[in-house]
């Protein structure tokens, strides 16, 4: 057989050494794959090179010994230090313990005037309204004398007779002992009540606008004086000595007789308030005179009464109870 130039003998070797791919028993559609067979050392010769050019590129970590300083070192990164807390500690110079105490004393400057400035607007509201709800100053009024002072006796030893109080046509004069001055009739009546339900007497009477409460009746200033002392010893609020006129009904002679009876009564229930005993002619004497007076009238009535308890009982209480009556009367004309 002929033999013809190498090249056509390589192909022909590697013609042989083409490997065909079946894929389930089918020869492989489309163009065939050809496969390089290499030899070994051409494989290690590739695999030492691939080698040296990884160790190349390769390079060593060195691992920080403080996290913190990379952080720090790194600008995108941001990390704020942490401050350590510290005890609070009073500085020990003299101008820091000033500034300190500064303060302070403004703080009680301020409080003590806020204290001050209550009081004084508390003392002020409390007299505006003493002046309307509340009773009359101490000092009585209309020339009344102080509270608790008896009148002087004559040279004689003998006591100063009533003085005659000019009345006006309808009207009698007499002088009271005063409980209280208010601007309202409820606080007044008030007072009124707590006082007869002590035991006492108690009458209201307006005037000028305002509300008095009476708590005795007299027709001399020395004999409400003496009244009102009785008062302050139990406690009870009381000036005597104003003088002040009840309007009354009637004829004049009527009106004299009537005004002479209750003057008796007055002093016979003093009398018997400051523990005396009366003497049954006086009272009789008054009832008289009282009965000789033909016209009926709301005072007539309470001094009969006023001269029948009298009568009857000679004790302190019903001396309280004679004021009342008389008081009524007298009031009932208003």
């Amino acid at each position: 057989m002929p033999y013809g130039d190498g090249d056509g003998m390589d192909k022909q070797q590697n013609k042989g050494r083409t490997i065909k791919i079946k894929l389930n028993g089918e020869p492989e559609r489309g163009k065939d794959s050809v496969i390089p067979f290499t030899s070994w050392e051409e494989n290690a010769a590739r695999e030492a090179a691939a080698s040296a050019e990884r160790e190349k590129e390769e390079f060593q970590w060195i691992l920080p010994d403080d996290e913190g300083d990379v952080y720090e070192e790194d600008p995108k990164v941001i990390v704020q230090k942490k401050e350590k807390k510290k005890g609070f500690s009073f500085p020990s110079d003299t101008k820091g313990v000033q500034d300190r105490l500064f303060p302070i004393k403004q703080f009680l400057f301020t409080v003590i005037v806020a204290v001050v400035l209550g009081i004084s607007f508390g003392f002020i509201a409390l007299n505006v309204i003493s002046n309307d709800d509340m009773p009359a100053a101490a000092m009585p009024a209309d020339g009344g004398t102080d509270p608790g002072v008896e009148p002087a006796p004559s040279q004689s030893g003998e006591k100063p007779s009533p003085a005659a109080i000019p009345s006006e046509a309808g009207k009698i004069a007499t002088y009271v002992v005063q409980n209280g001055k208010f601007s309202s009739r409820v606080s007044a009546e008030e007072v009124a009540g707590e006082l007869k339900n002590s035991g006492y007497a108690a009458v209201v009477k307006e005037e000028g606008g305002a509300f008095f409460v009476y708590g005795g009746v007299g027709f001399s200033k020395e004999e409400t004086s003496a009244l009102s002392k009785v008062l302050q010893e139990k406690q009870v609020e009381a000036w005597g000595g104003k003088q002040t006129e009840w309007p009354v009904s009637g004829t004049g002679n009527s009106s004299e007789a009537l005004k002479k009876a209750a003057g008796s009564l007055s002093a016979i229930s003093f009398q018997v308030i400051s523990g005396g005993k009366p003497e049954a002619d006086q009272i009789k004497a008054a009832s008289d005179g009282i009965n000789r007076v033909k016209e009926d009238s709301a005072l007539k009535k309470n001094l009969l009464s006023a001269a029948k308890q009298l009568s009857m009982d000679s004790s302190s209480a019903s001396g309280w109870k004679a004021q009342q009556f008389i008081l009524d009367g007298l009031n009932a004309g208003k």
